[in-house]
């Protein structure tokens, strides 16, 4: 579905595939292949991947390795946080979150916008204060980069959160906007009307203190059960897109 930033539904949009344009002029080629220094078996880097102008994450999200930490036979996910040079790429070091648990999925998906990343983790248990276990909340953990590390500043949890709403499904972000996907969010935007599975979408801005704070909750205008909206998002300027991959009208 396609959004305004006023977050009103404009129309629908199915998302069964994907598309790439390229204009006539456009000519790419593969310059840069980027490996983990620690590889392993089913690690599954490039899972998801973001870039911003030098700036590339990806993530691993069944990976036991923190490029930068010892191994944690939990699989609880990892990313990779790279800058491009004009020799090739540099790995950039970045704090892993002590919280993790057994197949978490971090990693998942990943947005990057400037200085600021985001890193979903739909299967992670805990609240915001590593609290109160669920099975499969979700949680989106926000980075920031201070010139040579990429410190975690945020930990982002549903503010309504239950079990299997596998918050952080999938994250977009541009600007000061964060887009949070919740696929199998049962309540509607306003935290009524349960369908299971029905999906919504949750959408932070970003404030003068560097912090996200929830602006809004999008649910479809014809949800029902097993939709799955929030699948997939996108942001960009004032549109919002999310996908809603099993809506059957």
């Amino acid at each position: 579905m396609l959004i305004e930033t006023s977050f009103t539904m404009k129309k629908v949009l199915l998302l069964c595939s994907a598309l790439t344009a390229l204009s006539a002029q456009a000519q790419f080629q593969n310059e840069i292949k980027v490996v983990q220094q620690q590889r392993g078996a089913e690690n599954y880097l490039g899972r998801s991947a973001a870039a911003d102008k030098n700036m590339v994450v990806a993530g691993a999200p069944e990976s036991r390795l923190f490029e930068f930490a010892p191994l944690n036979p939990l699989e609880p996910g990892q990313v990779e946080f790279f800058a491009i040079t004009l020799t090739g790429y540099q790995p950039l070091t970045y704090t892993p979150p002590s919280d993790l648990g057994p197949d978490d999925l971090f990693g998942l998906d990943v947005a990057l916008a400037g200085q600021y990343a985001a890193v979903a983790s739909p299967k992670h248990a805990l609240d915001a204060n590593q609290q109160n276990p669920l099975n499969w909340p979700g949680a989106v953990y926000v980075y920031n980069f201070n010139g040579t590390h990429w410190n975690i500043s945020q930990k982002l949890v549903c503010p309504d959160r239950d079990e299997l709403d596998q918050f952080g499904h999938s994250v977009a972000m541009d600007g000061d906007l964060l887009v949070v996907g919740a696929p199998g969010e049962d309540l509607d935007n306003n935290n009524q009307n349960n369908i299971n599975y029905a999906g919504a979408v949750y959408v932070y801005r970003r404030g003068s203190n560097g912090q996200y704070a929830l602006e809004a909750k999008l649910s479809a205008i014809d949800r029902a059960a097993l939709d799955a909206f929030g699948w997939d998002v996108d942001v960009d300027g004032n549109y919002i897109i999310a996908g809603s991959p099993w809506n059957d009208l």
